[in-house]
């Protein structure tokens, strides 16, 4: 389980290699952690909201595996360098 608490800023790289590494993520509610993780991740807002999570995460509530592979399949296909330097490839042509 990895809690991500950053709210400012964009593509963070501890998140993405959280992702990469078959992390279920519980990461802080705002747009950009919200693209990264393409909706895929357990979000929170407020202390309470991450209590809760922890709760869920503690009694087995939460399918772990599902969000962890989910996002894996993401950093996979976005945040390996071959796609990255392909698309800055594209981006100067």
């Amino acid at each position: 389980l990895y809690i991500h608490g950053h709210s400012v800023g964009g593509t963070n790289p501890s998140l993405v290699e959280a992702m990469s590494l078959k992390s279920c993520c519980v990461v802080y509610n705002v747009s950009y952690n919200i693209e990264t993780t393409e909706n895929k991740a357990l979000y929170f807002k407020s202390s309470n909201e991450l209590l809760d999570i922890l709760n869920s995460y503690e009694n087995n509530y939460i399918d772990t595996k599902k969000y962890a592979n989910d996002l894996y399949e993401i950093a996979k296909r976005r945040y390996i360098w071959n796609t990255i330097i392909n698309k800055y490839k594209i981006l100067f042509q």
